[in-house]
């Protein structure tokens, strides 16, 4: 096998294009140090898709494929193995709690503040 390649002229270089005869890519490759190449390899996936494809290992395990990431399927799907998501979602919770019981704290001080003042605005009597 030949490989042809089409070299376009520079500046300095006749106008024509000149046509350079290369030895085959196979003898430019150096022999032994590359790893075998599979074919037919297999990667699965997590959610249970395969795909046969070209690799230099037979089989791959993956997490994510086409077939189930978020960015082609438009749905949500959270991967968590350490419940960081969960421990998350329970700390929001605990701060919206509090943040309501802190607002009805104030809502109360202000009743009694209001009261208050009420009473103090009003006239007292002498005994």
């Amino acid at each position: 096998m030949v490989l042809l390649v089409l070299f376009r002229p520079s500046k300095g270089l006749a106008k024509s294009n000149k046509i350079c005869v290369l030895p085959s890519y196979n003898c430019l490759v150096m022999k032994n140090i590359h790893p075998e190449y599979f074919e037919k390899a297999t990667i699965t996936c997590a959610c249970g898709t395969s795909y046969t494809i070209g690799s230099t290992q037979p089989e791959l395990q993956i997490e994510l494929c086409a077939a189930c990431h978020p960015f082609y399927t438009g749905t949500q799907k959270i991967l968590d193995t350490a419940r960081r998501v969960e421990r998350f979602e329970e700390r929001v919770a605990k701060q919206a709690e509090a943040a309501k019981t802190r607002a009805n704290k104030q809502e109360r001080r202000a009743k009694r503040n209001t009261k208050s003042e009420k009473e103090d605005d009003a006239p007292q009597t002498v005994s």
